[in-house]
């Protein structure tokens, strides 16, 4: 279950305007309880806790009379029209504009009392500064300790007792600080402030399943049964574990669409060609000389003790989803160090286990195991991995697409490639061979341009032609099965992907 978290429900509430969803979702007599509820836990920390009736209802996920009294009571503090029956998209814009200007003012007035050195004497257990305490529980709930201190019963209630003492205790506990919680030092303070201004969400642990591991199978154990997640297979002379994943990226567009959203139709088009060629979002393999790899690209934790993508990647969900990366990985002992590139080749580093660098064949046998393969298939079915996946997976567009540094004849790659085939197809060669792009893409530019002309006057059937020379050189190169590659997206052009040049918009 989640934690009760300010960043989680703020989020909840950007995701329905992101897609159009307010009023739709937030009006009476909605059954989406959950963003429901997240609306009125805003409204509280906006001070509505007596149109929303909180001392007897709290945050009860339904869209009734007292919800639409705070609604229309906003609307009227803000001079917006609307009697609450519905949120509009306009509401909940200005809501979360003043929740942050509100978190803001808290986060100020903690720095205050911290600056003063007055923390242990101010935040602790029976104080009488009620308004002090107050900041001090609403910057917990924002940051995910809502559930100890009964949030959606109390809420800032100002008292520093047992469910206050509580909330301290877990957030030290989680940022690996010494408090039973009955006062906050200057040091558990400072931590406080840093996670508020970084939107550090509380960690949410992995309630693992239970497994079963065979000498060729891994099993999760829900509800009496068993669902095989992975194989023993064999590589060479070496055997592992492989994972396929239930979570293929085109099954997924289709069932979850609202996950990427956010995204440019245009980009989803071409990861749709592309990663039919590599993996699930919850794929995960464990058995060849590269250790572990996983995702729809398959990053992996590099050869021997080279460096690996996957380090980058889980870099990426760290600075960008901490709580989600320590949920299934951190928690565990895992971690990365020494990330390196991104701007002109694709950025790798070092995973770390207890705090050892994993830099060799020897250290990373580790990942092989049963669990590793299951978490990492675990954190593949959550959505907010998979969304961290899909823009990682587009991060490598930058490397080549639009950088200056890989102009050919003094033009962006961009310039001669524009519709989605085509964009796919060196997509799909800078995954697998990353240093051919844009080497082969210039060749083929050189053997053609005196023939097609100016790429600015380029029609769509320039771009075939060069993408013609371009595949031809590209078969000749060591990327691997690459006639078999390039049909597989051929065969997407003019449903999934267009050859329409200056198709592919971002």
């Amino acid at each position: 279950m989640a934690h009760i978290s300010g960043i989680a429900d703020r989020r909840t509430l950007a995701r329905l305007l992101a897609e159009g969803e307010v009023s739709a979702k937030l009006r009476l007599n909605s059954i989406e309880a959950d963003a429901v509820e997240a609306l009125e836990r805003i409204l509280f920390y906006l001070g509505l806790g007596q149109e929303l009736d909180w001392a007897r209802l709290g945050a009860d996920g339904h869209y009734e009379t007292h919800t639409q009294a705070a609604v229309s009571a906003f609307a009227v503090r803000e001079g917006l029209s609307g009697d609450g029956a519905e949120t509009t998209s306009e509401q909940l814009a200005r809501m979360l504009e003043r929740h942050d200007e509100a978190v803001e003012r808290d986060l100020t007035a903690l720095t205050v009392i911290h600056a003063g050195g007055q923390l242990p004497t101010t935040l602790r257990r029976s104080s009488p500064d009620a308004q002090s305490i107050r900041v001090l529980q609403r910057l917990l709930y924002v940051v995910g300790y809502g559930d100890e201190m009964k949030w959606d019963k109390f809420g800032d209630d100002g008292d520093y007792g047992s469910n206050t003492v509580r909330s301290v205790a877990a957030f030290a506990n989680d940022v690996k600080a010494q408090s039973d919680g009955t006062a906050v030092s200057d040091a558990l303070g400072a931590k406080l402030l840093e996670a508020v201004a970084q939107k550090r969400e509380r960690p949410e642990p992995l309630l693992q399943d239970a497994l079963n591991i065979t000498d060729t199978s891994i099993f999760v154990v829900i509800n009496g049964g068993r669902r095989k997640i992975a194989a023993k297979v064999k590589f060479g002379n070496r055997q592992g574990w492989r994972a396929m994943g239930d979570m293929a990226f085109a099954t997924f567009l289709e069932t979850r669409p609202d996950v990427f959203a956010g995204q440019p139709p245009s980009i989803l088009h071409v990861l749709h060609a592309v990663v039919q060629n590599e993996g699930s979002l919850d794929a995960v393999n464990a058995y060849d000389n590269a250790f572990v790899s996983f995702g729809i690209l398959q990053w992996t934790a590099g050869v021997e003790s080279d460096k690996g993508e996957l380090a980058a990647f889980l870099n990426h969900l760290k600075s960008n989803r901490p709580a989600v990366f320590q949920k299934y990985f951190g928690a565990f002992g895992l971690d990365v160090v020494g990330i390196t590139g991104g701007t002109n080749s694709p950025a790798s580093g070092h995973l770390t286990l207890h705090g050892q660098r994993l830099d060799s064949s020897n250290k990373k046998e580790a990942l092989r195991q049963g669990d590793w393969v299951y978490r990492f298939w675990k954190a593949g079915q959550d959505p907010l991995v998979d969304q961290a996946e899909v823009e990682y997976a587009l991060a490598r567009l930058n490397i080549f697409y639009r950088n200056p540094g890989k102009k050919i004849m003094g033009r962006l790659v961009a310039d001669y490639v524009s519709s989605e085939v085509g964009v796919a197809l060196l997509l799909d060669q800078h995954i697998n061979r990353p240093g051919h792009v844009p080497v082969t893409l210039a060749e083929a530019v050189r053997d053609s341009i005196d023939e097609l002309g100016d790429p600015n006057d380029w029609v769509d059937d320039a771009e075939r032609q060069l993408l013609e020379r371009y595949l031809d050189l590209r078969h000749r190169t060591t990327m691997t099965d690459s006639k078999k590659r390039a049909k597989q997206i051929q065969e997407l052009a003019g449903t999934v992907v267009s050859a329409r040049r200056g198709s592919f918009q971002i």
